[in-house]
């Protein structure tokens, strides 16, 4: 029996100006100098960001449209929601040369496409007065891909320019991974290995098989954020005793990973140059490549690179998130020790990752300095007069 069927549709437009007050104009910073010894000070100015008069807000227009619903006398319920949403004149750093005197400047720029969807299912599987279970499903996905970079296009071919110095590319997602990709390990034994570059070195992909490694080899390697994002409750229940289980899932996205390389933002070209790998190999135990154990992952203990390059790890994960147990004493127990509530539980949060992530967290710790996503467990009693 269908209890609710809901439809939805929204669209509007709508301003952002989120960036700090007086960020059109220049910051000047001031300094002391003292000329010699007994001297007296002398202030001095100086301009730390390039003013742009012409900066203003960033504007989406976004379109919606869901479904509420709720059938089979509301054991079943939940919501759908589709949307669409064009932002334009966004307000990003942009990289400019440093012979300006400056290396960013805030500004107005592009259009960028967001899409995506979500929805939510609850259902009652299972209900009478000695048993029950309940089941939450949450499910979300979403894409954006740069339309428009402001139209230049400085080589006169008919197609906008992407802005390379940025990392944007017309089409591509705005968090795109950026450089060289990397195929395996060079080993002791191989013919093809490229000037430059020895045995225990990454094996950057030649991809216009030049014979050289050059910046025109560098490609789109994926993007950061996932496909999709999923989570799954449970709870049953059996008299005084109720048991509750949430696993959540990231799927899909990518990034540099900081633990095996050095920190940097893979969507930049021109990374800061790797460091060597002896702290991270050893506190991660990684099996770094030697003559006697050369593995086809993980480069040489004091490999240092030709060519800055992010090593790109998948960050998709399952997560055991909660595990909870409890007891309500029943009237009887309580009448009898004069207590009108008695709850006694005991939970564990994180329990589990399973990933093929190499470092302490896939979700959110992407630098050296990050923190392990730290596991909890809890024991206790809720009791009321």
């Amino acid at each position: 029996m269908v209890k609710l069927f809901k439809i939805k549709r929204s669209r509007g437009e709508n301003g952002n100006q989120g960036i700090n007050r007086f960020s059109s104009l220049s910051k000047i910073n001031t300094s002391q100098y003292l000329f010699g010894d007994g001297g007296s000070s002398v202030s001095t100015f100086n301009i730390e960001t390039l003013a742009n008069s012409e900066l203003s807000w960033e504007s989406t227009a976004s379109k919606n449209i869901g479904l509420d619903f709720q059938v089979l006398d509301n054991k079943i319920s939940g919501s759908f929601d589709a949307y669409l949403s064009n932002t334009k004149d966004l307000l990003q750093l942009r990289s400019i040369p440093s012979i300006t005197g400056f290396d960013q400047v805030l500004t107005n720029i592009g259009e960028v496409e967001n899409k995506g969807f979500e929805f939510s299912i609850n259902s009652r599987n299972y209900d009478n007065p000695n048993f029950g279970w309940d089941t939450n499903i949450v499910f979300s996905s979403s894409k954006n891909k740069i339309i428009s970079l402001g139209g230049v296009d400085a080589n006169a071919d008919g197609i906008e320019d992407d802005d390379v110095a940025n990392g944007w590319f017309i089409g591509q997602p705005i968090d795109a991974v950026f450089g060289f990709k990397t195929n395996g390990i060079y080993q002791l034994n191989d013919t093809d290995i490229l000037s430059g570059f020895g045995p225990g070195d990454f094996r950057i992909v030649d991809k216009d098989d030049d014979g050289a490694i050059t910046p025109a080899d560098r490609e789109i390697l994926g993007r950061t954020s996932p496909n999709y994002i999923i989570s799954l409750g449970n709870t049953l229940r059996y008299k005084g005793f109720s048991f509750y289980m949430l696993i959540s899932s990231t799927q899909g996205g990518g990034e540099n990973n900081a633990y095996i390389g050095d920190n940097y933002d893979t969507r930049s070209v021109n990374p800061r140059a790797f460091t060597t790998f002896t702290e991270r190999f050893n506190v991660h135990n990684v099996p770094y490549w030697t003559a006697s154990n050369p593995s086809n992952l993980y480069p040489r203990l004091d490999y240092v690179a030709p060519f800055d390059h992010p090593i790109i790890e998948d960050r998709s994960f399952v997560r055991i998130q909660d595990i909870s147990l409890s007891y309500n004493f029943n009237e009887k127990v309580l009448n009898k020790i004069g207590f009108t509530s008695l709850q006694i539980f005991t939970s564990i949060k994180n329990a589990h990752t399973f990933t093929d992530w190499t470092g302490y967290n896939p979700e959110t710790s992407t630098t050296v300095k990050g923190s392990p996503n730290l596991s909890s467990y809890t024991f206790g009693l809720n009791f009321g007069f």
